[in-house]
């Protein structure tokens, strides 16, 4: 249970390393680099809550998996859009820079508030 919860607050760590990063590529109008940072703060979260379910996460596919897992438990059809369709969108944007900066704006946003639920989820499981 202990290294479970240091594996956690690792990836906790990670993620708001990854949400900074992201901050400062957007002042930097690196938009691209920018989504690739907020899918990469949503990645070590669902590795989290992964481990909370007993299911470690070691690829793409798998994040998604637990991320469709948690939006169907929770009931949160907006946590499955942001995830799997936004925040998709964002780590594609990465290699090919197709989103305009209002698409990109919108998703940030649904993404960024995908980021709360799931830091939400981790946070109560810590205080068990």
């Amino acid at each position: 249970m202990e290294i479970q919860r240091e594996k956690i607050t690792k990836y906790i760590s990670l993620s708001k390393i990854y949400i900074r990063n992201a901050d400062l590529m957007i002042k930097k109008r690196e938009y691209n680099k920018a989504g690739e940072m907020l899918w990469g703060a949503i990645a070590e979260l669902l590795k989290g809550v992964g481990i909370i379910h007993d299911y470690p996460i070691r690829t793409h596919k798998e994040l998604i998996k637990i991320a469709k897992y948690i939006a169907l438990n929770k009931n949160d059809k907006e946590l499955d859009e942001a995830i799997v369709n936004h925040g998709q969108a964002l780590h594609a944007n990465f290699y090919e820079d197709f989103l305009d900066i209002e698409v990109f704006k919108k998703y940030r946003e649904s993404v960024l508030e995908a980021y709360n639920k799931l830091f939400k989820i981790i946070l109560e499981f810590k205080q068990i």
